[in-house]
């Protein structure tokens, strides 16, 4: 049976959820518990979720260049991609762990893959419509995004 979800909310979640942005609350107080749970229950670590992510935000950006039917597939992975960033953290707290060297891998992975997922869309949404405009919306978008999570 393991640890509850009760006992989760309050050691992983309600200690950041003043932070939480729209998507953070939603996959973050939703969806992200019973993947926890899981984490929790088999004393996985943090960091299988964290290359998780990194795994699922890589393939899930290529995904969305290669075609309408395979977007659909990696806008799932890219899902599955912020689920899987909410999980690291929550069971990195669950279990008191604090390791620098995979805080910096959090944080190097997000500047990787939080702009290349603007950058495909954008690529993939070019390759069907012919706009260039689009080309430049997604640069600007990964720039700010780049830009929000430095500063």
């Amino acid at each position: 049976m393991g640890v509850s979800y009760r006992q989760l909310r309050e050691t992983c979640q309600a200690p950041v959820r003043h932070h939480n942005d729209v998507a953070g609350l939603l996959f973050g107080d939703l969806a992200s518990l019973p993947l926890t749970k899981l984490f929790v229950d088999l004393r996985l670590s943090p960091s299988i979720a964290t290359v998780a992510f990194l795994v699922c935000g890589l393939l899930g950006s290529a995904l969305q260049i290669a075609g309408p039917r395979w977007a659909v597939v990696g806008a799932a992975l890219l899902v599955l991609y912020y689920i899987l960033d909410c999980v690291d953290g929550e069971v990195a707290r669950w279990q008191g762990v604090e390791d620098m060297r995979w805080g910096y891998f959090d944080y190097i992975f997000h500047m990787v893959l939080k702009p290349s997922c603007f950058v495909a869309v954008a690529v993939a949404t070019w390759l069907q419509l012919g706009n260039a405009w689009l080309l430049l919306a997604g640069a600007v978008a990964a720039v700010a995004v780049l830009w929000l999570k430095l500063f």
